[in-house]
């Protein structure tokens, strides 16, 4: 094959009907906090820019809630010693309750 051909294989995608609710679960390994987010590791790729909600239960210690909250994406790149996708996820900075618990959370494990 030329350096110029490509090969691509394309799939026909149909609309669904009405407003349909699918939730995709991604498994993420959790890797390192700070103060603005965290720094997860998956097979997946996520984009730049993508918001999503995280789980897990270390979140909810760091956070002082049950509750998923909202991550925006700021940077992604390949961990090419693991052979994984890397992103680093921002908390949401609006939330002043939020980033007042992780603040706490960070202060009494370090």
């Amino acid at each position: 094959m030329s350096p110029k051909s490509w090969s691509f294989h394309t799939r026909r995608f149909f609309r669904c009907p009405g407003r349909l609710r699918c939730p995709v679960n991604l498994i993420f390994e959790l890797r390192e906090v700070d103060e603005f987010g965290v720094k997860i590791v998956a097979k997946h790729l996520l984009n730049k820019g993508s918001v999503f909600r995280l789980d897990s239960p270390l979140l909810h210690e760091i956070t002082g809630s049950a509750e998923s909250h909202l991550f925006t994406v700021s940077a992604t790149w390949v961990d090419e010693v693991e052979g994984m996708y890397a992103a680093f996820a921002e908390f949401d900075a609006t939330n002043e309750n939020l980033m007042a618990s992780v603040r706490r959370w960070l202060s009494q494990t370090h």
